[in-house]
């Protein structure tokens, strides 16, 4: 029998030590904390292989988790990181618009590559 891969799914932090994902999810109700992080699990669980009312392509490398709890909307946006073998968890916000807002987009995009460049500083010292 084959064993299901897994993979690590870990929160972006920038040069400050700030985790804005982890205080995202730190300021949310219970239930909502325990949606996101059930949905996070679920992602290290069976990767890109979860059906689309969980995981969504948003543009380019970005990706998102959709939670849904008590009529509210989550979006966990990540990466992937074939180097670390593992998710890149970068921004999460409450859904409250039909469309992702572009801003929280573009803040997902620039953490990535903050995480990148810092990845890359990290492997030459």
């Amino acid at each position: 029998m084959l064993s299901r891969m897994s993979w690590d799914a870990n929160f972006y932090e920038n040069l400050a030590g700030k985790k804005p994902v982890a205080r995202f999810l730190r300021e949310l109700s219970h239930g909502e904390r325990a949606k996101c992080a059930k949905y996070i699990g679920m992602l290290e669980d069976h990767g890109f292989e979860l059906p689309r009312n969980y995981l969504e392509k948003v543009r380019g490398e970005i990706w998102a988790l959709r939670p849904e709890y008590g009529g509210n909307e989550f979006r966990i946006f990540f990466f992937f990181s074939s180097e670390n073998q593992a998710f890149i968890v970068v921004h999460a916000i409450r859904k409250t618009t039909q469309r992702l807002p572009e801003v929280d987009i573009k803040t997902a995009e620039d953490r990535m590559d903050d995480w990148l460049v810092n990845e890359a500083g990290k492997e030459k010292q």
